[in-house]
């Protein structure tokens, strides 16, 4: 049966830099207090399992730091998120978590949807990494633009950039997503203007989309920051209302989390002021399609 009200959390997170066991442990910690503070859905931001790869932007070149970041990518059926499933059954909450992950000799940036029992329900790859990043990650496709049934509502998410792509966004939306996850990698801890950036896209989504947002991105942890130079830890999280309000938040420049309540009937009432989807969307003037290779989401 559908909660019409909930917590939520949006987690501002540093990893442990490159380190998938210890980061694999930091969440999971993180999971099981949250669950004890009766949050049963949970927002991890981009890639935190193993961290952001900096370099990336810096000297995209790097092989040893790109072998680094491969060494601890995460696999789909790795013993990871085994124990990240594990830990949302016995917290009884929802988690949408960010990793860097390895198929063969291929990585790519993924957010994975577990439900309350542990169950792993979907996946998004990327679609189309941002400016450098395609040195690092390979391109997704069409099947992770999914929406997924949950007694918590109907549950979608996208990665950085791709709130920029506006049919990426429309393809949710026509899916019905009612709660939307928005992971970000800690990015302005490179550069200051990336928290507006967050704030607006996150905000423009919620009410194109008429749904709730729950924003979650990286902050630099003291390594990163000494390895690359980086002068503040960064971090922009939040949740806002279908209305582009925030319900809690936003948390800057520092770890922990925002916690705030979902109310379904909310998202209904912002229908008569812009329904992307239906009657304000003109269906009789405009086709969309989304194309999906053969087969189903990896979950």
């Amino acid at each position: 049966m559908e909660q019409s009200t909930y917590l939520a959390a949006a987690v501002q997170m540093a990893p442990v830099w490159m380190d998938r066991g210890r980061s694999t442990d930091k969440v999971i910690a993180k999971i099981r207090q949250l669950g004890e503070r009766g949050v049963r859905l949970a927002v991890f931001p981009e890639v935190i399992i193993p961290g952001t790869p900096h370099w990336n932007w810096l000297t995209p070149s790097d092989s040893e730091l790109y072998a680094l970041q491969w060494e601890n990518a995460v696999e789909l059926e790795g013993p990871e998120l085994r124990a990240v499933g594990e830990a949302c059954k016995e917290a009884g909450m929802h988690v949408v978590v960010g990793i860097t992950e390895r198929m063969r000799r291929a990585l790519f940036n993924t957010i994975v949807f577990f439900d309350d029992q542990g169950r792993r329900i979907g996946v998004h790859r990327k679609v189309m990494p941002t400016q450098s990043e395609k040195v690092v990650w390979a391109p997704g496709d069409g099947t992770g633009l999914t929406v997924y049934e949950t007694p918590l509502g109907r549950l979608g998410g996208l990665i950085c950039a791709e709130h920029n792509m506006s049919l990426a966004r429309y393809a949710l939306a026509q899916q019905g997503e009612e709660v939307h996850a928005a992971v970000w990698v800690s990015g302005s801890a490179r550069r200051a203007e990336f928290n507006r950036w967050v704030e607006l896209w996150s905000g423009s989504y919620a009410l194109a989309n008429q749904c709730y947002v729950i924003s979650a991105q990286a902050v630099a942890s003291d390594e990163e920051m000494e390895r690359f130079g980086l002068q503040r830890r960064g971090g922009w999280s939040a949740i806002l209302a279908p209305d582009a309000s925030i319900v809690a938040g936003p948390i800057t420049e520092q770890e922990g989390e925002v916690i705030g309540p979902i109310d379904s009937r909310k998202v209904v009432r912002t229908y008569n002021l812009f329904d992307a989807i239906d009657y304000h969307g003109r269906p009789d003037l405009f086709e969309f399609r989304l194309h999906r290779p053969e087969g189903q989401n990896p979950r």
